[in-house]
């Protein structure tokens, strides 16, 4: 039996299966810093669970600074 194509996820699946709320998972895509989508239904953006994987990894937000200052801990400032 050959595998089942994967399922492409729209906005809430996408936003449900990466652990993050939708208004978050709108904010990416409207500043540009989600990944592009694979397609689209219609005029609805649709990804692969493989393409959010891959985007996880270097996802903005809390534990990936990409910067590499240190912050001090419930501070906004960065340590000099």
């Amino acid at each position: 039996m050959p595998d089942a194509a994967p399922k492409p996820l729209n906005n809430a699946e996408a936003a449900e299966y990466l652990g993050i709320a939708r208004s978050t998972w709108t904010t990416y895509q409207s500043n540009g810093r989600a990944p592009s989508p694979d397609g689209h239904l219609g005029v609805s953006p649709y990804w692969y669970a493989a393409t959010l994987d891959a985007w996880k990894t270097t996802r903005p937000g809390r534990g990936n600074h990409t910067s590499g200052a240190q912050r001090t801990p419930g501070s906004r400032r960065r340590k000099p």
